[in-house]
């Protein structure tokens, strides 16, 4: 969809994509730390695939709601 003309809604979606990549920026931070728990076995259980996959949402939901926020940003100039 066509993000160049957001209207008023702008400053909404602005506030709202820099509060949920916060909230994504502080859930990497936890699954880093919950992976360097589990370096001794992360050959031996399907924890450490999870979390790998975690990992790989959390990357994915941060670049959509950053390309959101770019988007938001640029429409406003």
């Amino acid at each position: 969809p066509e993000l160049g003309n957001l209207g008023p809604e702008r400053e909404q979606i602005l506030a709202a994509t820099e509060r949920y990549l916060a909230f994504e920026k502080q859930d990497q931070k936890e699954l880093d730390r919950l992976a360097k728990e589990m370096r001794d076995v992360e050959d031996t259980t399907l924890w450490v695939l999870l979390l790998r996959i975690m990992r790989h949402d959390n990357e994915k939901h941060r670049m959509i709601l950053q390309f959101m926020h770019d988007a938001a940003k640029r429409a406003g100039r």
